[in-house]
């Protein structure tokens, strides 16, 4: 079933996906990596209170994989609930996200979309999300060329961050 599954998520049938995975779930005692990928094809076919429950499945199967806490806050970033996927992070011993940089970011990342003003926390030091949240301050101003021209003049001055090719 898994097999199936994952080829119908390489197909982008997320429904199929979702049911494939599912079943395996009723059959088996899964481990944290097939409630990830569940939790994903779930997600994508628009099922997000299934798959906020495997994502939180995955992370009691395997809390010590901090796979499985940036996948569920990250879910809550996408679900436009920060405060849920720093409350998530917050649970890890502080030392573990200074020494993760993808953890860190991701955090720093939810400390911005949680920030209730326009100003970006003391606490973010990432300077490309820095620049990136001025960007989207701009937008918001409806100031859209003067975002365009802030992310084209870093660009121009050689940070090859991804981040800024995809903003």
């Amino acid at each position: 079933l898994e097999v199936d599954a994952k080829i119908a998520m390489a197909n982008r049938r997320w429904g199929l996906a979702a049911k494939f995975f599912e079943e395996e779930i009723s059959l088996i005692e899964p481990d944290d990596r097939t409630f990830r990928l569940a939790a994903s094809a779930l997600e994508q076919n628009g099922q997000a209170g299934l798959a906020e429950e495997r994502y939180q499945d995955a992370l009691r199967a395997n809390p010590n994989d901090l796979r499985n806490h940036m996948a569920l806050a990250d879910f809550y970033a996408r679900q436009r609930l920060p405060e849920k996927g720093l409350a998530i992070y917050d649970r890890l011993p502080r030392s573990i996200l200074e020494g993760n940089e993808i953890l860190m970011n991701s955090y720093q990342s939810l400390q911005v979309l949680a920030s209730p003003t326009d100003v970006v926390p003391d606490s973010v030091l990432d300077p490309t999300l820095r620049l990136l949240a001025k960007s989207d301050r701009l937008i918001k101003d409806d100031n859209v060329e003067g975002a365009r021209a802030l992310l084209a003049a870093e660009r121009a001055s050689g940070n090859t961050d991804l981040r800024l090719q995809i903003a």
